[in-house]
C-alpha cells in the first residue's frame, strides 16, 4: 500500500504504520490444524506443550498470523520448530495435510478441508487466537471516486457484531444480499 498499488486494502493488522489509517473491519479466530491422522487430532483439546516442539509451517515474518503465533510461542516460552516459512496458505494446507507438519491458519481459510476431513484442528487450553483485521489506507492521500464508494461500502457491510463473527459471516451475508 505504501508504494501506492492500491488505495483501499483489507488486511490482517500487524503493526501500526503513522502514515496508514486503520478501520477496524472483522475479527478472525486462528486456528491450530493437523493432518486428520495426526495422534492428537482426535482430542476435545491441547496443551500447548504437547505441539511446542513439532515441526510448524509458519507464515511469513510480518504477517499477521505470524505475530500472533511467535506471540503464543513466545508467552509459554518456547521456540518454534520452524519447518518452513510461506506466506501462501494453500501450501500450507496441503503440507500438513500430507504430514509435513502443523500450522495456525485463519479458521475461515480452512473451512472447507475440515469439512472434507482433509484437515483436523483441535483447541489449545487457555489459548484462543485472534486476528484483527482492519481496512487500511494511506491518510494524506485523497481517495479516487471508486475507492471512496469502495470504502463506504466496507463500512456498511453489515452491523459491528457481524463483522467482528468474522469473513464468513460477511461473505454470507453478501451472498444472501445478491439472492
Amino acid at each position: 500500500m505504501i508504494d501506492l498499488k492500491n488505495e483501499v486494502v483489507i488486511i490482517a493488522r500487524a503493526d501500526d504504520h503513522p502514515n496508514i489509517a486503520y478501520i477496524p473491519f472483522s475479527r478472525e479466530e486462528l486456528v491450530l490444524i493437523l493432518p486428520p491422522n495426526h495422534h492428537l487430532a482426535d482430542r476435545d483439546s491441547i496443551r500447548f506443550e504437547q505441539i511446542a516442539e513439532m515441526p510448524i509451517i509458519m507464515k511469513d515474518p510480518g504477517s499477521g498470523t505470524r505475530k500472533l503465533v511467535d506471540e503464543l510461542f513466545a508467552k509459554n516460552k518456547c521456540t518454534p520448530n520452524i519447518l518452513m516459512e510461506t506466506g501462501d496458505a494453500e501450501i500450507i494446507k496441503l503440507l500438513v495435510q500430507h504430514g509435513e507438519g502443523i500450522s495456525f491458519l485463519v479458521k475461515e481459510a480452512v473451512a472447507v478441508e475440515l469439512q472434507e476431513n482433509k484437515l483436523a484442528t483441535v483447541p489449545l487450553k487457555k489459548h484462543s487466537i485472534f486476528l484483527d483485521v482492519s481496512i487500511a489506507y494511506l491518510k494524506n492521500q485523497p481517495l479516487s471516486p471508486p475507492a471512496q464508494a469502495f470504502l463506504k461500502s466496507l463500512e456498511n457491510l453489515g452491523t459491528k457484531k457481524k463483522r467482528f463473527q468474522g469473513m464468513g459471516a460477511l461473505m454470507a451475508k453478501l451472498l444472501a444480499d445478491e439472492k
